[in-house]
């Protein structure tokens, strides 16, 4: 997806900021602080962190309508996958990720 985005960058004329220091320095959120945790734990941070992701890109979208329709385009194709991913990460959560999905102990929740 950053390949993509930083294609398009390009081909409006722009010059996409790709190193580490650049993109740490421009989000909006702080790092992964979780070290060693159950599976639950890292899921759940994981899950919060495809939720902003998916805000950003949802705002990316709304200021790429107004006048860069393949932006736009580029950008929901994007947000579908992010929501995918997100989906399986919420659907792990929901079954117990430290527990086999058909296990007995997962559908009765214990």
């Amino acid at each position: 997806m950053t390949d993509d985005v930083a294609e398009r960058i390009a081909t409006l004329g722009g010059v996409a900021q790709g190193t580490a220091g650049a993109l740490v320095a421009e989000r909006l959120w702080g790092d992964y602080g979780i070290g060693r945790a159950d599976t639950s734990i890292h899921l759940s941070a994981l899950n919060a962190s495809y939720a902003r992701v998916i805000e950003g890109t949802r705002d990316a979208v709304t200021v790429a309508g107004v006048n860069e329709p393949v932006t736009e385009d580029l950008l929901i194709g994007q947000l579908r996958g992010l929501e995918k991913s997100q989906w399986l990460v919420r659907a792990h959560l929901a079954t117990g990720a430290d527990r086999p999905a058909g296990s007995i102990a997962a559908k009765s929740g214990g």
